[in-house]
């Protein structure tokens, strides 16, 4: 996950601040202070859904508990674990009924090249992909084509405020970047491959 928010900040996204802690020495100089808000989140080699085993922590950071949770996350998880994230805890919009987090996987395809599916996040995400299968973008779409998907794609009448009695999360400039920022990222040559 940690390289995800490099790769991030790499192309054109605003990732929020985050550090990567893989040795306990490593708190000592971390990018935060006592209070503010942050996600601690453990990384654990081959564990993809960390909040189902205890993996995420959401609160008000302290250089006492990161050092806990990096101590109860590597005596428990052992050889399988390799570090903890200490994330700016970021404020979002809700919609009452529906999730409001999206869902953005970009990789190397061998047949496709890159690829990425834009699809409903949360912890939800697989349950809702089923439903509403993910946008798939490729390098051969613009800004405009994704725009035109997403006006009947759930995720963008959740954006739009095209739901009753729902305002819009988002506006057409900031869906326009945030596409941008997404193509830009399919033209890096060094996404994780499939």
């Amino acid at each position: 996950e940690s390289q995800i928010y490099d790769l991030l900040n790499k192309s054109d996204f605003t990732a929020p601040k985050f550090q990567c802690c893989r040795k306990l020495e490593d708190i000592d100089t971390s990018l935060f202070k006592d209070g503010d808000s942050i996600v601690i989140k453990g990384e654990v080699e081959g564990v993809f859904h960390k909040s189902d085993i205890g993996l995420v922590n959401i609160g008000t950071y302290s250089v006492e508990k990161a050092k806990d949770l990096f101590s109860k996350w590597s005596d428990q998880f052992e050889e399988n674990f390799k570090s903890i994230l200490l994330i700016e805890k970021v404020s979002f919009q809700k919609i009452s009924g529906f999730p409001s987090e999206i869902f953005l996987s970009v990789r190397h395809e061998d047949s496709y090249g890159p690829v990425a599916r834009l699809g409903i996040g949360g912890i939800h995400s697989e349950f809702w992909g089923k439903r509403h299968a993910p946008i798939i973008i490729t390098q051969d779409h613009s800004v405009i084509d994704v725009l035109e998907e997403l006006s009947f794609h759930i995720v963008g009448h959740l954006w739009f405020g095209l739901l009753r009695q729902e305002k819009a999360l988002v506006d057409v400039p900031m869906a326009k970047k945030f596409i941008q920022s997404i193509l830009n990222l399919l033209k890096r040559n060094d996404l994780p491959s499939l």
